[in-house]
């Protein structure tokens, strides 16, 4: 007889082309969440654009009052515009005496059209007048630079114009005309003059 017994059913393994298979869904399953999420970004909520909005307009005020400030500190007051104008004609008095006294000794006299001062006249008179006519120059040179503080480019200016001069009038007769004609203390004038009707915007 034959007797059939009951037998146990066997555990149902994967073969590996399934393994594979599914490991592919699974990773075809994380790619499109990962496409999801940035295809479509999350949406600030209202908290979040309420305080960046905020953040804005606290910059913005920054901004506008640094601005303010500077333009405050740009915009001159009317007690240093006072100063300015003080100081501004403080300076042109000092210039018109130096240029009475620049004219005195080029300018003051006139002889067939030609104008010259004591400065030539002085240097007439051999050796001492060439002598004198130096130490005028260079005296006349100091109170600029004293009265003005000029800078050392005025200063430099100043010393060759005075060598020139002395140089010139070492030359009997013509150097005498040369120096008329040359006026070492006008062209030392108008050097400094120059220089402080730029730095202090002079009208005269």
């Amino acid at each position: 007889m034959n007797t059939t017994g009951t037998q146990n059913p066997k555990p149902k393994t994967h073969e590996p082309l399934e393994l594979f298979e599914l490991f592919e869904i699974n990773k075809k399953s994380t790619k499109n969440t990962t496409r999801s999420k940035k295809e479509y970004p999350q949406k600030p909520s209202r908290a979040a654009t309420k305080n960046s909005r905020n953040k804005e307009q606290i910059q913005n005020k920054h901004i506008s009052s640094k601005k303010t400030f500077k333009a405050k500190q740009n915009t001159p007051s009317p007690e240093a515009d006072i100063e300015a104008q003080s100081k501004n004609k403080i300076i042109l008095k000092k210039l018109n005496r130096c240029k009475k006294i620049a004219i005195g000794l080029d300018c003051g006299f006139a002889l067939c059209g030609i104008k010259f001062g004591w400065d030539p006249i002085i240097g007439l008179v051999p050796v001492f007048g060439d002598m004198a006519g130096l130490v005028i120059a260079s005296f006349y040179a100091l109170g600029l630079i004293q009265q003005f503080s000029l800078p050392f480019y005025v200063i430099f200016g100043f010393i060759v114009n005075i060598l020139i001069d002395a140089l010139i009038g070492v030359v009997p007769v013509v150097g005498d005309i040369a120096d008329m004609l040359f006026k070492a203390n006008m062209r030392n004038y108008y050097l400094a003059h120059s220089h402080l009707s730029k730095k202090y915007n002079l009208e005269n």
